[in-house]
């Protein structure tokens, strides 16, 4: 029983090691939503924390009926993206849905729409200098 006993803590001792070291070159990512309606606590959160983030998704935008792209109040804050990018943060601003949960798989069923939404968000993406978008 004693050479079973040791024979586990030998095992579990081997298997640590290579997992310990793995973990330890892991780099978390946090990425995290900010709401139009509560901008100005939510900035203020990444400005205390700035070392936190990586990526910031800001309620900017919401789709259309018709595959269009409208803007929230306060959305297309170019200084807030470039002080972001300062800070190392990537800008990802998500585009809802208007709590339409079919409304994303109408407008992207149907191909003109869908070529329209794409070269919205494209020309949005280089116009901005956003790392991307987050399509809710």
């Amino acid at each position: 029983m004693k050479k079973f006993a040791l024979l586990l803590v030998i095992c579990g001792l081997l298997l640590n090691v290579p997992l310990a070291s793995a973990f330890s070159t892991v780099s978390p990512s946090v990425s995290a939503w900010l709401p139009s309606w509560d901008f100005e606590k939510g900035k203020a959160t990444i400005e205390a924390y700035p070392n936190l983030f990586n990526e910031i998704s800001p309620f900017w935008y919401y789709l259309n009926d018709d595959g269009s792209v409208g803007v929230s109040t306060g959305g297309e804050n170019q200084d807030f993206v470039n002080e972001l990018h300062t800070l190392g943060i990537k800008v990802i601003p998500s585009i809802t849905n208007s709590f339409k949960d079919d409304l994303a798989s109408k407008v992207m069923g149907d191909e003109a729409k869908r070529t329209a939404f794409v070269k919205k968000i494209m020309s949005l993406v280089k116009k901005f200098n956003y790392d991307g978008f987050d399509i809710d």
